[in-house]
């Protein structure tokens, strides 16, 4: 193909070494759409985003593409902790990028792009939904927040039966909706959550506050989750090492009816720079 053009950079931390692993390059138009990119002058199909395969030794952190473009791009760097950077903007003439965690504020680390699996559940137990995320405590912070929002939707239903929803922050269920009774199939229950890390490391302290909504047959209640007094201090959570974000469901009775999934399952990550 003719009149492609070749671009490139390469990514460097803080210190100006090369970043070889672990990354995924986007190339977007101005627009912020996915642009059409190339491996090589005879437009053979390169995939956008780009993985860290591109990151390699022999590469020395950089990153190559061609295009029929000439106009700018903008390219988004997030590595696999789900922390991003965005350039604006981007020239040919523009071969470098600095890829710095320590300045990103906040980034979405988890968005669910399928619907979960059914909820399997036996009466009277807490069964995980098959949708969840792995974040790093030990990189969490005193004054960080980690917001997570989701959406679980009642396909079916056994008359009477009751939905109790859970969601856990590790170990601490941060959200407990109680007995939730679905009136009409494409009931929902919604939530929003924040949960901030009064203390990091393996005696860490957290607390949780948000709300939850529940849309039952077009008659929608607001229930709030905030904490006790007495757990103003923060309630305890070893957030030195990974720590899995997940919902649970637990119905009042088994029912080849009983049929919900989690629809929608966002996590994001706000470091608190004041600390």
């Amino acid at each position: 193909m003719r009149g492609l053009k070749k671009f490139w950079f390469q990514v460097v931390d803080p210190n100006g070494e090369p970043i070889i692993d672990g990354l995924k390059v986007s190339i977007l138009t101005a627009d912020g759409a996915i642009a059409t990119i190339y491996d090589d002058e005879q437009a053979t199909s390169l995939t956008n985003p780009i993985t860290e395969a591109v990151f390699d030794n022999s590469q020395d952190g950089i990153v190559t593409w061609w295009s029929a473009a000439t106009a700018g791009f903008d390219i988004e760097i997030v590595d696999e902790k789900g922390r991003a950077c965005k350039v604006q903007g981007f020239k040919g003439t523009d071969h470098r990028i600095v890829f710095d965690p320590n300045r990103m504020d906040s980034a979405l680390v988890y968005a669910n792009t399928a619907f979960s699996d059914e909820l399997v559940d036996t009466a009277a137990t807490f069964t995980d939904f098959s949708l969840s995320r792995t974040i790093a405590g030990e990189d969490l912070k005193a004054g960080d927040v980690v917001e997570i929002m989701g959406n679980v939707l009642f396909e079916d239903f056994n008359s009477g039966d009751t939905l109790d929803l859970k969601v856990l922050f590790g170990t601490e269920a941060v959200l407990q909706t109680g007995d939730v009774t679905p009136a009409a199939d494409e009931d929902t229950i919604s939530f929003h959550l924040w949960v901030t890390v009064k203390t990091a490391g393996s005696s860490g302290k957290l607390y949780a506050h948000g709300y939850y909504i529940t849309d039952l047959n077009g008659t929608v209640a607001v229930g709030v989750k905030a904490p006790a007094y007495a757990n103003a201090a923060g309630l305890g959570e070893d957030i030195s090492g990974d720590i899995v974000i997940k919902c649970q469901g637990d119905w009042s009775a088994t029912h080849a009816d009983n049929e919900c999934v989690l629809t929608d399952l966002k996590v994001w990550i706000h470091k608190n720079g004041n600390v």
